[in-house]
């Protein structure tokens, strides 16, 4: 669930809005992720082009890059070099090795870290709302 001192902290930050893209319902809809959906409801309404930084990180905009991108076929070969599960979204690029998906069919969003021996260290949030507020608020 995205919480109100989420939503309030968007607001000020001028990236959360009222209104809904109908390219962007339509985004979400080619990455089977329902807008009713917490993942689908932030998308829908912010938006800070292409990326949204924190100081934990940067965060695609997924409806952005699926429009104006490659973001499909690109994020499809990165899913299979670095076996996530098809039901992934990938959420960053992964351009430091390391980076955030959202599982579809679980709900839960994975930090993949590589670690010196070769593999993958995952951080999990239980859901995209809990992943949102730590994102932007801690």
């Amino acid at each position: 669930m995205i919480t109100n001192e989420l939503m309030i902290f968007l607001k000020d930050k001028k990236i959360w809005f009222d209104d809904e893209s109908e390219d962007y319902k339509k985004s979400l809809l080619s990455l089977n992720i329902s807008e009713n959906s917490d993942i689908g409801y932030f998308y829908l309404h912010a938006e800070q082009n292409p990326n949204f930084i924190s100081k934990n990180g940067e965060l695609l905009q997924i409806c952005w890059h699926a429009i104006n991108t490659n973001y499909i076929s690109n994020t499809e070969n990165l899913k299979k070099a670095l076996d996530i599960p098809s039901s992934g979204i990938i959420l960053s690029s992964f351009e430091s090795g390391s980076g955030w998906f959202y599982d579809n069919a679980t709900g839960k969003v994975h930090l993949n870290t590589p670690t010196n021996e070769n593999t993958q260290e995952t951080i999990e949030w239980d859901n995209f709302g809990n992943f949102l507020s730590y994102f932007f608020l801690n």
